[in-house]
């Protein structure tokens, strides 16, 4: 972000003008606060959405539709979540091809809960199939939106101050 200068005359008439610029810029804060907020969120919403469908496949695969739909921003709360029965799942990876393919998983994440090992599982899918799988890898769909948001969050506050703020000061 750039530094803002402003050039002021030293007598009564400068320092009421700059008095009036500080507190033109003291009440927007609130409101600069929340768009930042809502402006954050809505580019995290958004980079999450790309990386599931860039990752778990398109819209008509039936999970990747099933995470889309999950996936939530609530500005009063000031977060983005995906309430997916199989999010996390699909976040942080399962099985032994899950294991070590997430860069930063929760403390005490079970890869493989149910010790099934090298072997594996097999289950039901919802075409009455039985499937083998010895797991999934991580599909890092929120932790790739957060990466992007890290490099991008000054640019995206930017232009949230010059949204609320504009001419203010």
């Amino acid at each position: 972000m750039s530094v803002i200068k402003r050039h002021f005359q030293v007598n009564l008439k400068g320092m009421k003008l700059m008095q009036k610029k500080i507190d033109n810029l003291q009440n927007a804060m609130p409101q600069l606060g929340q768009r930042f907020i809502e402006m954050s969120l809505d580019y995290l919403y958004e980079r999450a959405a790309y990386y599931i469908e860039s990752s778990t496949g398109n819209g008509g695969y039936e999970p990747t539709a099933e995470l889309l739909a999950g996936l939530k921003r609530d500005y009063e709360l000031g977060k983005v979540f995906n309430d997916c029965v199989h999010a996390a799942w699909v976040e942080y990876g399962t099985g032994m091809i899950g294991t070590g393919t997430h860069p930063n998983p929760p403390t005490g994440y079970q890869y493989d809960a149910n010790a099934h090992g090298e072997q594996g599982w097999t289950y039901p899918g919802e075409d009455g199939k039985f499937y083998h799988t010895q797991g999934l890898p991580a599909h890092r769909f929120m932790y790739n939106a957060i990466t992007d948001y890290r490099m991008n969050y000054k640019k995206i506050f930017s232009k949230a101050f010059n949204e609320v703020v504009g001419g203010a000061i």
